[in-house]
C-alpha cells in the first residue's frame, strides 16, 4: 500500500468516525489526511473527493458556509479530474453539497446549480439503476428548495416528477429507509405545491414514512412537516 492509498484509508475511517460521533477533530483529521493523499497527486480524483466528502461532514455538523464552500471547490476539482461514471458521481456529490449550502444560507443561485449538477449526472447513468435513482432523488430535493424559495412551481412540479422516477427503482420493499426518504421528499413537494389532494397524498406519505423509516434521528422533522400538513388541510 502507498502513502497516498494510507492516507486515503485514514480519511475516509476519520470520517466515518466524524459522521458516528459528531467529534470535530475526527473531522478535522479526516481533511488532513486527504491532503496529505493529494500531496502525491493533487489532481487525483479519489482524494479530491475524499477531502471533499469530509469538508461536507465539517460543514453540515458545525454549519459552517465557509466548510461547504471547500467542499464544492474541491468536488469542482474532482469532476474536472474523473471520467465517465465516476465524473457523474462527482456531479451528483457535488449538487449534494450546493443544496445543503443554499439550504444553510437560502442561496437560490446554489440550488438552482445544485439541480444542474444532477442533471449532468442523470446524463450519464443508465436510466433505472441505483445511482440514476439517487440522482433524481438529489435533484428533486435541489428543486423542491429552489421552488420553495422562488415560489416558482414548475419547480415544485419538477420536483415531484424525479421523486416518483426515483420510487420506481427505491422500492418499499427493496429499501425501507430509501424508500422512506424519498417519500418524504415527495411529501415535502406536494405540500409546498398545495391544494387539499396534494396535502392529503403528503400526509399519507409522511406516515408511511414514519412506519418505514430505519433511522430515528430522522422521525422528528417528518413528524413536524406531518403536523404542519394536517393543521393546513384542516384549515383549509
Amino acid at each position: 500500500m502507498s502513502e497516498a492509498d494510507a492516507q486515503r484509508r485514514r480519511s475516509a475511517e476519520l470520517r466515518d468516525l466524524g459522521v458516528r460521533t459528531g467529534d470535530a477533530e475526527a473531522m478535522l483529521g479526516a481533511i488532513a489526511a486527504a491532503r496529505a493523499a493529494l500531496a502525491e497527486d493533487e489532481t487525483d480524483p479519489r482524494s479530491l473527493a475524499l477531502l471533499g466528502a469530509a469538508q461536507t461532514v465539517l460543514g453540515e455538523h458545525a454549519s459552517d458556509p465557509a466548510w461547504l464552500e471547500a467542499a464544492i471547490e474541491s468536488y469542482r476539482r474532482a469532476v474536472a479530474a474523473s471520467n465517465g461514471e465516476d465524473r457523474a458521481r462527482m456531479h451528483r456529490n457535488l449538487g449534494a453539497v450546493l443544496s445543503l449550502l443554499g439550504r444553510l444560507t437560502d442561496n437560490a443561485a446554489a440550488l438552482a446549480e445544485a439541480a444542474g449538477q444532477c442533471r449532468a449526472a442523470l446524463e450519464v447513468y443508465a436510466p433505472g439503476g441505483l445511482d440514476w435513482a439517487i440522482a433524481q432523488n438529489n435533484l428533486a430535493e435541489a428543486l423542491r428548495m429552489l421552488g420553495e424559495h422562488t415560489g416558482d412551481t414548475d419547480a415544485l412540479n419538477a420536483s415531484v416528477a424525479a421523486c416518483q422516477a426515483a420510487l420506481t427503482i427505491t422500492t418499499r420493499a427493496a429499501s425501507p429507509g430509501d424508500w422512506a426518504m424519498t417519500s418524504t421528499n415527495l411529501a415535502n413537494a406536494l405540500a409546498a405545491l398545495g391544494g387539499n389532494a396534494r396535502l392529503a397524498e403528503a400526509i399519507g406519505l409522511y406516515r408511511a414514512a414514519l412506519e418505514a423509516l430505519d433511522d430515528p434521528r430522522l422521525a422528528p422533522a417528518i413528524r413536524y412537516n406531518l403536523a404542519w400538513a394536517e393543521a393546513r388541510l384542516a384549515s383549509s
